[in-house]
C-alpha cells in the first residue's frame, strides 16, 4: 500500500514539475505552491480510496481494512492454540487482524436488544475467526465466505476455525490445487471459512455467567458429578432435581434488569447476529476489492488536475447494502439456528446446508430426540462381533451380536452396586454412571470411538481399568490457571448451553419431581443406552425462570435457495425423521441420506456425500430427492450397511477424506454435538486414542 501511494504521489509531483518553468518569478513560486497542493491532493485521493468503499465512504471515513494481503503469511503474537483477543478492539465494522498464526480474527459489535428497544446503546461483542480463502478476493473463482457452527448449544465457532477450518476448506473447495493451470481454467470456487462464539459463548463477550468466579463453577461441577445420572441410586433424582432448582434461582436472581445477556441468548438473536456478520463483510468484501484493484491504477494530470480514473468493482464484490446473503453449514443444534435463519430471512439464503437435523417442533422438549439411538447402539454389537477379536477387545471367536450385548449388560449390572476401585498414585473408582456416560458419548462418533468403548469394557472385565481411570480422574479435578480465580469467559458447553437450551424452549418450571419422573423413565424405555442422561438436559430447564425478551417466531418459509439437510440412518441423537419433518417446512428443501451410525454427516467419509455438498455450496446443485450416499469408513473398520461407496478414490479425493476425518477428530473431542455438554466434555471421560 505504501509503495503505491508513493508512485502515485511521485507521478502527480513529476506531472507538475513537466509543467515548470526554467526561472522563477514570486507568482510562478506560489504557481509551483499550488501544483504541489495539487500533488498531495492527489495523495491523500489514492490513500483514502484504498481505504474507503465508495458507498459508504461518509459513513467509514476512519475505517481501514485489515493489513495483510493474499498469499502473505499473517504475523501475529499468537500460536496454533492461543491468542490474546484483547488485543483486537471491538468495533461496528469487521476490522480483521492476524491472528493464531494463519487466520484472521475481529470483535463486532452489535446490538444487546435488536427489537425491544432496551437500552438501544447497549451492545455486545461477537468474536469472529476467518480462514482465508486460497484466492484473492477479485480472483473469478473467490466464493465468497461460508458461516459454520458445530453445534451445541454453547459451541465454539471460533475454536473450530482454529482446529478444524482447513478441514471444512477442504471439503468445500474445488479439489484442483488453486495455482495449478487446470484450477485456473475450471469454474471451481474457493471459500473463506468464518466461524464465531455466539453471543454468551467462549471469546464473545459478556458472557453467560451463573457463577460469581471459577472455582465456584468447577466445585459445582464436581458435586454433579459424584451425584451420578438418573437411575443411578435410589436418591439421585431427589439430589439432581433439588441442584437443578437451586441453580435455576440463583441464575436468574443474578440478572440485571435490561442489562442482562441470558434474557437476549436465545436461537433468534444470533441468527440477527449473522445478519449483521455477512453485512459487514459485505462492507469488508468491497473495500478489499476497492484496496486490491486500485493498486494497478496510476494517477493522471487531467486539466492542471490531478486524478484517479475511475476504478469499477465488479458486481459480485460490490457491498450490497440490506441485501448481503448468508452461506452457512451447520452442525447438530447449529441447524437449528440455520433453520432459524431461514425462517426470518429467507431472501437471504445463498447457500443452507443443516448437517444432523434437530426436529423443529420438539427440539428443547428434548423427546424425540432418541428414536434411532438404539440402532446406533446396535451397530456397536453388531461391528464388533463381525471384527472379531482380532479388531474389538470385547470380542471372541464366534461371538454374536446377543453375546456381546449381554457381556456389556453384564459388566454394567456388576458395576452398579459395586463400582471397580483402581489404586494408583492417586485413587480412583469406575462407578456405573461413568460407563453410561462413556457410552452416550461414545454413539456420536462410532468408527473412532467404538474401538475404545471395547476397550473399556474389556479392561473392567479383567479388573484391570487403569487406562480408563486415568482418564476418569481429569473430570474429578481441575486446576485454576487464572491469576485471581474470577470467570472471564463462559464455558464452552456449560451454563450458556443452559442459558440457550431454556431460552429457546417452552418454560418448563412449573413441572413437578413427579411429572418429571414419568418423563424420564419415559425417555428410558425409548433408549435403556442413554435416556436417563439426556433428560437430564429437560430437567436443567425445570430449574430455570428466564425467559427471552424476543419470542421464537417459529421455523419455516419459502427461501431464495432451496436448502440441503443431511441426516444419517442411526444418528443417536437427531433422527432422520427430524430433517423429514424440518424439510417439509422448507419448499424444495432436499435431504440427502447419509448410511452410517453417529451424529452429522462427517463421522464417516462418504465420496458421494462430499461430492453432493461441494456441487451445493459451488452452484446450488441438490442432489436427486430420495438419495442414499454409502460410506467409505466403519466402526472396527467393518462393512455392516446396505448402500456401501466402493468406488475408488482419486488422488484429489483423498484430502478430502483426510479432511473429513480430521472434523470427526475435532468434534470428537470438542463436546460439541446436541446435548453433549450435559456430562462432561469428551477428552475427560477416556474416549480418546491414549487408551
Amino acid at each position: 500500500m505504501k509503495s503505491t501511494l508513493l508512485s502515485a504521489e511521485k507521478a502527480c509531483e513529476t506531472c507538475s514539475l513537466k509543467s515548470r518553468r526554467a526561472s522563477f518569478t514570486s507568482s510562478q513560486f506560489f504557481l509551483v505552491l499550488y501544483w504541489l497542493f495539487l500533488a498531495f491532493s492527489c495523495f491523500l485521493v489514492v490513500s483514502l480510496t484504498h481505504f474507503i468503499p465508495s458507498s459508504v465512504a461518509s459513513a467509514l471515513f476512519f475505517w481501514r481494512t485489515s493489513s495483510s494481503t493474499y498469499g502473505q503469511k499473517n504475523i501475529s503474537n499468537s500460536t496454533a492454540n492461543q491468542f490474546d483477543w484483547s488485543t483486537i478492539q471491538p468495533s461496528r465494522y469487521l476490522h480483521f487482524k492476524p491472528c493464531y498464526d494463519d487466520l484472521q480474527c475481529a470483535r463486532l459489535e452489535v446490538p444487546l436488544d435488536y427489537w425491544n428497544g432496551t437500552d438501544p446503546d447497549i451492545t455486545v461483542t461477537i468474536a469472529i475467526a476467518k480462514l482465508p480463502a486460497r484466492v484473492s478476493v477479485t480472483d473469478p473463482r473467490y466464493g465468497g465466505p461460508i458461516l459454520i457452527h458445530p453445534g451445541g448449544p454453547g459451541g465454539s465457532g471460533v475454536t473450530s476455525v482454529v482446529k478444524e477450518g482447513k478441514e471444512v476448506q477442504s471439503v468445500v473447495d474445488s479439489l484442483e490445487d488453486p495455482t495449478s493451470v487446470q484450477s485456473k481454467s475450471s469454474a471451481g470456487k474457493y471459500f473463506d471459512i468464518i466461524g464465531f462464539d455466539q453471543r454468551g459463548v467462549g471469546k464473545s463477550s459478556p458472557g453467560a455467567h451463573c457463577f460469581n468466579n471459577r472455582p465456584t463453577r468447577e466445585a459445582w461441577a464436581l458435586r454433579t458429578v459424584s451425584e451420578g445420572i438418573l437411575n443411578s441410586s435410589d436418591a439421585a433424582l431427589g439430589r439432581l432435581w433439588a441442584m437443578n432448582d437451586a441453580f435455576g434461582k440463583s441464575c436468574a436472581g443474578n440478572i440485571k434488569q435490561g442489562h442482562e445477556i441470558k434474557q437476549h441468548i436465545s436461537t433468534p438473536y444470533v441468527a440477527r447476529d449473522m445478519v449483521e456478520i455477512i453485512e459487514k463483510f459485505g462492507e469488508w468484501r468491497h473495500s478489499k476489492a476497492l484496496s486490491i484493484l486500485s493498486k494497478a491504477v496510476q494517477p493522471q494530470w487531467y486539466h492542471r488536475r490531478c486524478r484517479l480514473p475511475t476504478i469499477h468493482i465488479p458486481q459480485r464484490l460490490a457491498y450490497r447494502p440490506g441485501k448481503e446473503r448468508l452461506q452457512y453449514w451447520g452442525f447438530s443444534y447449529g441447524t437449528f439456528l440455520g433453520s432459524t435463519f431461514a425462517s426470518m430471512f429467507p431472501d437471504r439464503v445463498e447457500r443452507i446446508v443443516l448437517d444432523g437435523v434437530v426436529h423443529p417442533t420438539n427440539n428443547y422438549l428434548w423427546t424425540g430426540n432418541l428414536l434411532d439411538t438404539e440402532k446406533a447402539m446396535e451397530a456397536f454389537y453388531n461391528s464388533c462381533a463381525a471384527a472379531g477379536p482380532g479388531l474389538c477387545a470385547l470380542a471372541t471367536n464366534g461371538s454374536t451380536s446377543v453375546e456381546i450385548q449381554e457381556k456389556v449388560q453384564s459388566i454394567l449390572d456388576s458395576l452398579y452396586h459395586d463400582p471397580l476401585p483402581v489404586p494408583g498414585t492417586d485413587p480412583e473408582i469406575i462407578t456405573w454412571t461413568d460407563v453410561k456416560v462413556a457410552i452416550f458419548h461414545s454413539l456420536y462418533t462410532p468408527i473412532d470411538s467404538f474401538p475404545i468403548l471395547a476397550d473399556i469394557f474389556a479392561q473392567i472385565e479383567r479388573r484391570d481399568a487403569h487406562a480408563f481411570a486415568s482418564s476418569l480422574s481429569r473430570k474429578h479435578s481441575y486446576a485454576c490457571t487464572a491469576a485471581n480465580g474470577t470467570t472471564d469467559l463462559a464455558q464452552q458447553d456449560g451454563e450458556a448451553l443452559f442459558a440457550i437450551e431454556c431460552s429457546d424452549a417452552d418454560p418448563q418450571n412449573s413441572m413437578t419431581q413427579k411429572q418429571f419422573d414419568r418423563v424420564w423413565r419415559a425417555q428410558n424405555e425409548l433408549s435403556p443406552s442413554i435416556g436417563q442422561i439426556w433428560s437430564e438436559l429437560q430437567m436443567v430447564c425445570t430449574g430455570w425462570t428466564i425467559r427471552p425478551k424476543f419470542p421464537f417466531p417459529g421455523l419455516g418459509a419459502k427461501t431464495l435457495t432451496p436448502l440441503l439437510l443431511v441426516g444419517n440412518t442411526a444418528d443417536p441423537v437427531t433422527p432422520l425423521v427430524g430433517a423429514h419433518k424440518m424439510s417439509s417446512l422448507f419448499p424444495d428443501s432436499v435431504i440427502l441420506t447419509q448410511d452410517s451410525p453417529g451424529h452429522t454427516s462427517t463421522i464417516a467419509f462418504s465420496h458421494c456425500t462430499t461430492t453432493a455438498l461441494r456441487a451445493y455450496f459451488h452452484n446450488a446443485t441438490l442432489p436427486v430427492k430420495g438419495t442414499v450416499c454409502g460410506v467409505q469408513e466403519h466402526p472396527f473398520g467393518v462393512p455392516l450397511g446396505a448402500h456401501e461407496d466402493h468406488g475408488r478414490l482419486e488422488e484429489m479425493e483423498v484430502a478430502s477424506m483426510k479432511a473429513v476425518q480430521g472434523m470427526r477428530k475435532v468434534f470428537g473431542k470438542s463436546g460439541w454435538g446436541l446435548g453433549r455438554g450435559v456430562r462432561g466434555r469428551f477428552e475427560e471421560l477416556g474416549m480418546n486414542h491414549e487408551l
